[in-house]
């Protein structure tokens, strides 16, 4: 019964789109996170820290590590 439930079956299709989503990305040498940033960046270009976080719903700790990350592989420059 648990199993046909909606917020398991939302739960695992989340889970299953996730999985395919990051198959994809591997190879392009994205990680968790670092689309949508990327994503909010280019039609934001020069956000500030804290919007970013605000609007990709990450935690301001996760988002610095995910931007030190971007920044070391190029793929973003901070600018103070």
């Amino acid at each position: 019964m648990y199993e046909s439930s909606y917020h398991y079956l939302l739960m695992s299709n989340h889970l299953g789109f996730q999985k395919k989503v990051m198959a994809i990305l591997k190879p392009l040498g994205l990680s968790t996170g670092q689309p949508k940033v990327l994503d909010h960046l280019r039609y934001h270009n020069g956000a500030s820290q804290k919007d970013i976080a605000h609007a990709c719903h990450i935690e301001p700790a996760s988002l610095t590590s995910i931007l030190n990350r971007m920044e070391k592989q190029n793929m973003i420059e901070r600018k103070i």
